[in-house]
This record gives structure tokens, sequence and C-alpha cells, in this order.
């Protein structure tokens, strides 16, 4: 809803900027909060709650520009931030993962070589309990496991995600393996520099590419299909201002309609909208993983309160969490309307027109409800 004034608008905003601090504040502080019980294994956790800091300043960050009305360069950080809520979310809870297995480029018949990597894998799962399944795709065999044990204090056994070895060991800085050459400084052998780089290329298509990513929730149940759609959807949406595309930048930061209060308003609004949605990804992530993983969460019931507010100032962006509003649901009744029926007839008068399309958009709905 729309404030009535401008005082009403900058009350608003000053609950929002405000309810931004509280939210950045406590992922900044968040080691302070968590306590392990015994024979909890902490070796790992550590980076993960690093990582938990560092997006509590990413976020306070876009809070900042946006007070400050540098508004694109905000936005231009919202991608990022919701890329790290997505790997932060698989580096905490995954608990299995998948590897690739192709055929060499000098195989006379890949089809043969795909059946007996196939054959040989279900071979290996009978001793191999970690082997959770195989099947064929394509010209690859795609293998899934259970993510690797580590043992904690007290001897028991405890899961570490596959996210881990992946952080650690990927560095983008090697490039494409065809381009070492002209990097060779002479002192390593460029045979092993050549395979580093595509080890990393590898990783990366793997385990940290958007499309990657995805796959990875949903191979880990960690999002639905519903959930996976709207992530990709905003994710291409916040591309338009990481890579600057001057129709995304122009469409929503036009100098003749930036100049109207009204639509400012609504940018702050959408940046702000965003922090909250993805603070709430951090929020479930975070929770979850205290209540699997044997950590007290001090002061909890303060944080689900927060996590509910926020939920609340985010429901109808449609990020990972939020429902249609009656507005959106009214605007795709037309639209499907307009597909399924077409274009009304030109020679109605311009008052049955518009009668006759909002009928049409009402049946559509309670046909759908």
């Amino acid at each position: 809803m729309m404030p009535e004034s401008e005082d009403a608008e900058t009350d608003a905003f000053f609950l929002a900027f405000e309810l931004v601090d509280q939210v950045c504040n406590l992922f900044k502080g968040i080691k302070a909060r968590l306590r392990p019980q015994d024979g909890v294994n902490r070796l790992y956790d550590s980076d993960r709650f690093d990582r938990v800091v560092q997006l509590g300043l990413h976020l306070e960050a876009v809070s900042n520009l946006l007070r400050a009305q540098f508004d694109v360069q905000a936005y231009v950080l919202l991608r990022p931030a919701l890329e790290q809520a997505v790997v932060d979310r698989l580096l905490f809870l995954a608990n299995r993962y998948q590897v690739v297995y192709k055929p060499p480029a000098d195989t006379a018949n890949k089809r043969e070589w795909l059946d007996g990597a196939y054959k040989t894998i279900l071979e290996q799962q009978e001793a191999n309990p970690r082997i959770l399944g195989a099947e064929i795709q394509k010209n690859r065999v795609l293998v899934t496991l259970e993510a690797p044990f580590s043992k904690s204090a007290n001897g028991e056994p405890t899961q570490i995600s596959i996210y881990h070895e992946v952080l650690d060991d990927y560095s983008p800085i090697y490039g494409h393996p065809y381009h070492r050459n002209r990097y060779n400084s002479g002192f390593v052998p460029l045979e092993y520099q050549v395979e580093r780089a595509t080890q990393h290329r590898e990783t990366y298509h793997a385990y940290l590419k958007w499309s990657s990513l995805m796959e990875n929730l949903l191979l880990n149940e960690l999002a639905n299909s519903t959930q996976v759609f709207q992530l990709e959807t905003h994710y291409r949406y916040l591309s338009g201002f990481t890579h600057l595309s001057q129709s995304t930048v122009t469409d929503l930061f036009h100098p003749n309609i930036m100049r109207d209060a009204l639509h400012r308003h609504c940018v702050v609004e959408l940046g702000l909208q965003y922090v909250f949605a993805i603070a709430l990804v951090e929020f479930e992530t975070l929770l979850k993983f205290g209540s699997e993983r044997g950590y007290e969460i001090r002061d909890a019931e303060s944080i689900k309160e927060l996590k509910r507010t926020i939920a609340a100032c985010s429901s109808d962006l449609w990020l990972f969490h939020g429902r249609p509003t009656w507005f959106d649901r009214a605007q795709a009744a037309n639209h499907s309307a307009w597909i399924e029926n077409g274009p009304l007839p030109e020679n109605l008068p311009s008052r049955r027109k518009k009668c006759q399309s909002k009928q049409l958009a009402i049946t559509t709905i309670r046909s759908r409800n």
C-alpha cells in the first residue's frame, strides 16, 4: 500500500530501513548467537557462518546505496546477493551430489562405453552405500552420491556438504584450459596447468553455474519446481542490472519517470523487498541447519519473529515464498483470456469491450479456483 502523504512515506521508509538494519546486524553477529551442543562437529562450520556475515554486509551495502539514492548501483548488487543465498543453502544443507562420467573423445563405440560404465557403477553400488543411483543421459552417465561424512568430537558421523570442497578448491583465475599456454610461467609444467584449469571448469559447470545450482537444489529437495521457477525469473531480471542491460535499466530508471517521487518510491520499495526476500532464504537455511546440526540459537524466538515480519514485507515478490495477490490473479486471468479467446472484435463499442473483457477475466478466475 502506498503512503497517503510525504510524511507517511518518510515514516514508512524509515521503518523499512530500520528493519533492514536489524536483519543485517543479526547476520553480522550470527556467530555470537549460535552455541553448539556437546559433540557437534564444528570443523567446517566457521566457514559457513563467515558467509552469513558477508551476506549481512552485502545487503547492508544495498540498503546504504538506496538511502544515498544510488539506485542503479544498489540493484547491481542484488543478483550476487541472491546467488550467495542459494549457494549458502546448498553449503549448509545439501546431503547429496552428482558426478558425471563421459566417454573419452577417441572412443569408437560410445554407446557400448556408456552401457559398460553404467553396469560397473550398479555393481559397485552393492558394496558402496554412498552410491544412491545412476542413469544414462544422452552421452554421459550421471551418478548420484551421498555427501561424505566426518567424525564429530564424540565419534558420531556428521555429513558434510560437497560444496565445502567445491568452494575451497574452485578458482576462477585458472580460466579456460585452452588459454593456459598464454600464461605459462615456466615454473609449473603446462600439462599440470591445463589439467587443473580443466578441473576448475568442470567444477563450475557441475556445481556453480546458475542452472547447476537449480538442479542441485532440486536434487537435495531444498526447493520445489515452483520455487526454482521463481528464482529463475528473478535471476534473469536482476541480470539486466548486473550486466547493465540498457533496456532493463531504462525501463526502471528512465530520467523522465525518475523525477516522479511516486516512481522512486516504487524503485526503493522493490529494492528493499529484494533485500527482505534474500534475507528470508538465508534465515530459513540458518534455522533448518541449527535444528538439524544441534546448534542452540540464542534468542531464537526474536529471530523467528523478525523472519515473520520480513516475510510479510516481501510476500508479493514471489521469490521462493509468497502467494499471488488478487491483482496478480486478475492480471493472469486477463492474459489467459486474451490467449485463449483472442482479441475482441474491433466493431464492439468501447464500453462493451471493457465490460466483456472484465467478465471474461472474472469467469476465468472462478473457473480456475
